[in-house]
């Protein structure tokens, strides 16, 4: 039996509520962030902290809601982390980027946290940090497995994490990945979709789409995309390939 992968959402993460800095003078810095969800808190406060305004960040301190009481501090693994304090916070305090997100990614109905691995990221890939939310511990803690994943998507609806992965032409080539998170913890291939150009003088890609059907990953669509017109149905039911006829990336839409 194949069962069909629905099309994942856009990205759901809550924005955070307040990010508290200071100007650009020597000494020690922080940022402190607190989130909410469709009106709801998170639990914790994070506090980032840097010892000079040209080192790299250390340390997160994870604080009860609305207080300064220090639940847990974790030090950042330095080999994995570089984000310089006077690269992200202008010298009016403004941020210039979100480096920081709360999340579940691992659907357990506690949220997470993640952290970008390295910022500005640019021309590498995007990649975070991630630490899991342990209610039996009380504790965030690091999952290796989550954030060898990369830029990672998070689709509650269909309780899924997606990443893509573009490989040439603006974005028109790409390899989307599935995963589904496991009771231990670890994220499993469920679908992968494919897109490459076939012609690129007539402007004319491929999509193929596979999932896994009995333990393997196993073709159920391929469509072809001209530059203008209907796109055309190569293999697979029109059940099977409807959600993915359209040109957008699955995951990119709203």
């Amino acid at each position: 039996m194949v069962t069909k992968l629905c099309i994942p959402l856009a990205i759901l993460l809550a924005p955070p509520v307040a990010a508290q800095t200071k100007d650009i003078t020597p000494g020690p810095k922080e940022l402190r962030f607190h989130f909410e969800k469709e009106g709801v808190p998170n639990p914790h406060s994070f506090r980032l902290h840097w010892p000079d305004p040209t080192a790299n960040i250390q340390a997160v301190d994870v604080l009860a809601l609305d207080s300064d009481v220090i639940i847990q501090t974790f030090d950042l693994p330095q080999d994995k982390v570089k984000i310089i304090y006077q690269d992200l916070v202008k010298p009016t305090g403004e941020m210039r980027d979100r480096i920081i997100e709360a999340d579940d990614f691992n659907f357990d109905g506690f949220p997470d946290f993640r952290i970008v691995a390295q910022w500005p990221y640019a021309p590498q890939p995007k990649k975070h940090l991630i630490w899991i939310f342990s209610p039996k511990n009380n504790a965030y803690e690091f999952s290796e497995d989550l954030s060898n994943l990369g830029a990672v998507m998070v689709s509650h609806r269909y309780q899924k994490l997606i990443v893509t992965e573009m490989t040439g032409s603006g974005g028109g080539e790409f390899i989307q990945r599935w995963y589904n998170v496991e009771k231990s913890g670890k994220p499993k291939l469920s679908a992968k979709m494919t897109q490459i150009y076939i012609d690129r003088s007539l402007g004319t890609f491929q999509r193929e789409i596979r999932t896994r059907v009995s333990g393997v990953l196993q073709r159920i669509c391929k469509i072809k995309f001209p530059a203008e017109g209907v796109p055309k149905r190569v293999y697979g039911s029109q059940k099977d390939c409807a959600p993915y006829m359209a040109k957008d990336t699955p995951a990119t839409k709203k």
